[in-house]
């Protein structure tokens, strides 16, 4: 498993603790949970983590470089979606 440090802006973990507190889940198990659901959501494909991966797909950001990423929200109805900041 990787380990990663994490920093939420303060209304998107409000969002997800309670939605967390709603599936009587810790924050770090509906963190994994709403990723794992936007992944599956977007049919992106599985990476290969078997002993013999070598690691980036040629396709992939070599490490150390940026990638953009799309953050996501769990909305009230248990819907995934793009996150949009605070309204």
């Amino acid at each position: 498993m990787a380990k990663f440090t994490l920093r939420l802006p303060d209304d998107l973990q409000e969002i997800i603790q309670t939605r967390a507190d709603h599936e009587e889940r810790s924050l770090h198990a509906q963190i994994i949970y709403t990723l794992r659901e936007a992944v599956q959501r977007t049919g992106a494909p599985a990476r290969s983590t078997h002993a013999g991966h070598k690691g980036a797909e040629p396709d992939e950001p070599r490490q150390g470089e940026w990638t953009p990423v799309k953050v996501m929200q769990t909305n009230r109805d248990g819907t995934i979606s793009p996150y949009e900041g605070r309204k």
